[in-house]
């Protein structure tokens, strides 16, 4: 019984020493259909784990900020199992997969956009260093037909703060992803040109 008990113990160590998870802080700009903003705050942490030849990238809480509109959740993103290559003093990974999302644990944001979609087609690209992680994510707005870009660490844009949304031309969607042709006068929370509107 002993040596059944060591062995499990052994193969439970052996399996928990293969997955590293490291904590990565830096700068993170956010391009919404064309148009550059940024999160809220302008830093944001990154949680990488490297397991197997492969790389799990996760970002909490991811809220983007465009104009002067209140935030907009889009919730905690997991992208899963991309392959890692080894390149001497870097690692560098690139790939496309289904990420996983939740919604976020902020307080004071009402709405997260991943309430309504639990997955999204992602492609991912970038490297991680001994101390530190660069990489830019494309995806489309979850139930949104809008293209979104990521760029973390190096690769983040410094010195675009702010989005420049025309109302006039901007498209308008409703909370459950619909068009509309115009933005209404009155009666209701829309999105327009990738923020928040509340008519």
């Amino acid at each position: 019984m002993k040596q059944f008990l060591l062995l499990v113990l052994t193969a439970l160590m052996s399996l928990s020493a293969g997955a590293q998870t490291r904590t990565f802080t830096d700068k993170l700009t956010v391009e919404l259909g064309g148009k550059s903003g940024t999160t809220e705050p302008l830093t944001a942490t990154v949680y990488l784990t490297e397991h197997d030849g492969k790389v799990d990238l996760e970002l909490r809480n991811f809220v983007f900020k465009a104009s002067s509109g209140d935030p907009l959740g889009i919730g905690n993103i997991k992208l899963s199992n991309l392959p890692l290559t080894d390149e001497g003093e870097k690692k560098s990974f690139k790939g496309t997969g289904k990420a996983t999302l939740t919604p976020g644990t902020l307080p004071g944001i009402a709405f997260w956009m991943a309430g309504f979609a639990k997955s999204v087609d992602m492609k991912a690209e970038g490297y991680v260093t001994a101390d530190s992680l660069n990489f830019a994510l494309d995806f489309q707005v979850p139930r949104m037909p809008v293209a979104m870009k990521v760029r973390f660490g190096n690769w983040a844009v410094t010195g675009l703060r702010t989005a420049v949304n025309d109302a006039q031309t901007a498209a308008v969607y409703t909370l459950d992803g619909r068009r509309l042709q115009a933005l209404p006068a009155r009666g209701g929370v829309y999105i327009v040109g990738g923020r928040k509107v509340v008519r």
